[in-house]
């Protein structure tokens, strides 16, 4: 296990005296767990890993996974599967994280009740996009297989007490597994959120939690101007207190493209806050290298000084190379025998030099290959830096009052049918016979 820190194109004297402050938030996360408020820096037990593991082969056999579940309940799941989860034995998975109908009308048309099994996950057990897609996943099993073979299909993963998820699955006998109460939905990754469909794909959850395990040791065991969790923060406060809000986080590896988008989640909901009467945060930004170098980073380069890139390289892939023998050499000849990766390895230093010299602000965490432990320690390294920072905000990493207010208003439109129909008058309207 291994995960580094290069922070070349950040200077020292912007982010140094920030650690203190680091610390100090650190000591009152770490206060918060050990006074049970907060489980994500647990120590995960090997009969979590063996609870997962046991479930996973003891469901019927499949051809599909279907995945109901939104936010945290799926983001997690995506990594995984585009990151580590081997493709050619695994089942198909759909993870149907939007109440969109069609990709659920394209799944039941396209397999059969027989040969699916069905993870529906709400750490609340109360959200109503993943719930009614359940309610037609229950009848359109129903309407195929009997009642007990539609109750072994089925795995909720929720609040171990508390919820209409939960009390669905005792009413019914489903099979289920708890999201501890001390973890909210976002941080819940390395529960059985994303360790029972890791499982099902192939993945084994114990390599993951070791990791995991591994990143949480050093977030709380070490000084805090060494401390993983400290040093990110320090690096975003001081990002933002130069004005450079825009959180651009940038993997160089195709297999982690999810995990931008799990990072966007983790930190939007987590730290866009008021405070008081202030409005605080920093606003992410999803970006793959190097395909984005040809799309965002036009942008990054010459628009608004305001950009904290994040980037993630990854030392060891496949060994793929350019042929010694390129066409048109005189144009190609540095190319020839270099492997792939070495070309993204030289990008990702070139861009990062470049948007340097340009007054952007850039660090690097670098992982010597994408595996089940180090991504387990990049969830487990993320989410601490994310708590931490939330401290330095001043505000509460672990709420989402404005996401609640939301729910509000369309559970009240749904039951009064007052929802604003989109066929309401339009500032502008086209339309064609064709």
């Amino acid at each position: 296990m291994r995960i580094a820190l290069d922070t070349r194109h950040f200077p020292e004297p912007l982010f140094q005296p920030l650690i203190p402050q680091a610390e100090q938030g650190l000591a009152r996360i770490l206060a918060m767990h050990r006074d049970g408020e907060l489980a994500f820096l647990d120590d995960p037990s090997q009969s979590l890993a063996d609870a997962v593991s046991t479930l996973a082969t003891t469901l019927p056999p499949h051809r599909a996974v279907l995945v109901l579940g939104i936010g945290g309940s799926a983001l997690g799941v995506k990594v995984l599967l585009q990151g580590i989860a081997p493709s050619s034995t695994r089942p198909d998975f759909a993870v149907l994280d939007t109440p969109d109908p069609e990709p659920l009308a394209d799944f039941m048309t396209r397999y059969r009740a027989d040969e699916v099994v069905v993870l529906v996950i709400s750490k609340s057990g109360g959200t109503s996009e993943t719930l009614a897609q359940f309610q037609i996943v229950w009848h359109w099993l129903g309407g195929q297989i009997d009642a007990e073979q539609r109750r072994d299909r089925i795995v909720a993963i929720t609040d171990p007490e508390c919820g209409a998820l939960r009390k669905w699955a005792e009413q019914e006998g489903l099979h289920s597994l708890p999201v501890p109460p001390a973890i909210g939905g976002r941080f819940s990754v390395l529960t059985p959120v994303g360790l029972l469909p890791g499982a099902l794909a192939g993945i084994d959850p114990a390599e993951i939690l070791a990791g995991a395990r591994w990143m949480a040791d050093q977030i709380q065991n070490t000084p805090a101007a060494q401390n993983p969790a400290c040093l990110g923060s320090a690096l975003a406060m001081a990002a933002g207190g130069k004005g450079h809000d825009q959180h651009v986080f940038m993997p160089y590896h195709s297999k982690l493209a999810a995990f931008s988008q799990w990072f966007v989640q983790l930190w939007a909901e987590s730290l866009g806050k008021r405070r008081g009467e202030e409005r605080v945060g920093f606003t992410p930004i999803p970006a793959v290298g190097p395909t984005d170098q040809h799309a965002q980073v036009q942008l990054f380069m010459e628009g608004p000084l305001d950009k904290f890139m994040t980037f993630i390289a990854v030392e060891q892939s496949h060994p793929l190379a350019v042929p010694e023998a390129v066409v048109l050499p005189e144009v190609f000849g540095y190319l020839a025998g270099v492997p792939l990766h070495r070309l993204v390895e030289a990008e990702l230093a070139a861009t990062a030099q470049a948007l340097a010299e340009a007054g952007q602000l850039s660090v690097t965490w670098s992982i010597p290959k994408v595996d089940a432990p180090h991504l387990g320690a990049l969830f487990m390294l993320f989410e601490g830096i994310t708590a931490v920072t939330g401290q330095m905000l001043g505000i509460d990493p672990f709420d989402q009052p404005g996401v609640e207010r939301g729910k509000v208003l369309t559970r009240q439109g749904l039951a009064q049918g007052t929802v604003v129909s989109p066929a309401a008058p339009h500032v502008w309207e086209g339309a064609s016979s064709l």
